[in-house]
């Protein structure tokens, strides 16, 4: 559903797009998509971030062909595309690394823009940089509105190429605490009950409100 938001000058437009139907379906398809492309020689702990997201997008595109839900004739999973922080930009600020795009989105309200976007980062719980870097060059560009500022909902993996998924989320949080962001610390999903899956909430500006962004942190070991 997209939903108007008014501003002081009346109707500013269809700003924010909200797919709540779709959460489950999305993390589901990366989860699965994931363990797909073990299969896939170039998805080990060297690997940079670049090419764990096309293994992982070609095994999401895998997972999406061999599921017989009707659902999944909806929704196709693209490369990154370009976005724009602002309407009335015209030259694109943001690039995402895999973008979705729902169909019945696309034919109800006429949206050509994708409707979900995955950001994806390394992580460990060793290494405080990698973990720095999920906060301030993932979840702050959804934040920000670099990323999805007409979605209400973003999506963020995390590979973990050593340690823990539990280890390396605290060490996230500890970062936004740090930062006097406790209100935005990662929590146990209520979308998908599993130790991989969290959620967040983060304040944006007006007109566009709070945006939530479920996260799948992928290990590399069954």
């Amino acid at each position: 559903m997209i939903r108007q938001t008014q501003s002081a000058g009346g109707f500013v437009g269809l700003q924010v797009i909200r797919i709540d139907e779709w959460h489950e379906a999305i993390i589901s398809v990366v989860w699965e998509g994931w363990h797909r492309a073990a299969a896939l020689q170039q998805r080990n702990t060297a690997s940079d971030e670049v090419t764990l997201t096309q293994c992982l997008r070609k095994g999401m595109i895998g997972e999406l062909a061999a599921r017989t839900d009707a659902w999944c004739k909806e929704m196709t999973v693209l490369r990154g595309t370009e976005t724009q922080s602002a309407r009335s930009r015209l030259k694109p600020d943001g690039l995402t690394d895999i973008s979705i795009h729902l169909q019945d989105i696309r034919e109800r309200y006429g949206e050509h823009d994708p409707h979900a976007i995955v950001e994806c980062k390394r992580v460990t719980e060793h290494d405080t940089e990698l973990c720095r870097l999920y906060v301030c060059q993932g979840i702050d560009r959804f934040q920000g509105g670099k990323y999805g500022i007409r979605h209400a909902t973003g999506f963020m993996v995390g590979y973990v190429i050593s340690g823990g998924v539990c280890a390396a989320v605290a060490k996230i949080n500890r970062r936004l605490s740090r930062l006097k962001r406790e209100t935005e610390c990662l929590q146990q999903s209520g979308t998908v009950i599993a130790a991989w899956a969290r959620f967040s909430q983060h304040p944006r500006p007006k007109p566009h409100g709070a945006i939530e962004i479920h996260h799948a942190f992928l290990a590399f070991s069954p």
